[in-house]
């Protein structure tokens, strides 16, 4: 009997700490799985708030003011990022020529914007309005 129990007492010593790791599995497991129900749970109400949000904002402007209000001078000796930045609106085109120069084009509510850069510099703009040109700025550019 008294073998019995050190070979038992023996076995246990070994399956104790098994039984442990077992035990604090189960329980990471258990934790992960509530974790994983309250996150999928609050997924919607989530996503509902955060489109909700976006409607209520102001929508975003992807034209410029209408071209009665703007100055074509005001334009020339400023980048392109400089522009973009000042009214807060992406060119609709923009392409690489030869010599650094470079076209530019923005939209406004009532016509386009083209602007000629040099190095990376305004030095024409032009207001079109159907086709017609309304407005012009031009500054004689570098030459190569």
């Amino acid at each position: 009997m008294k073998r019995m129990l050190s070979i038992i007492s023996a076995l246990w010593e070994v399956v104790r700490p098994v039984c442990l790791l077992l035990a604090a599995a189960t329980y990471l497991l258990c934790v992960l799985l509530i974790l994983s129900v309250i996150f999928i749970i609050t997924l919607p109400f989530t996503f509902y708030q955060v489109t909700k949000e976006r409607a209520q904002r102001e929508p975003e402007k992807r034209t410029m003011p209408p071209l009665g209000t703007l100055d074509a001078n005001d334009f020339l000796g400023l980048s392109e990022g400089d522009i973009q930045q000042k009214f807060g609106i992406q060119s609709q085109q923009s392409g690489m020529l030869d010599h650094g120069q470079s076209l530019a084009q923005w939209l406004s509510e009532d016509g386009t914007i083209e602007c000629w850069f040099q190095s990376e510099i305004c030095y024409d703009c032009t207001f079109l309005q159907n086709g017609r040109e309304i407005a012009r700025a031009h500054r004689p550019r570098k030459r190569w």
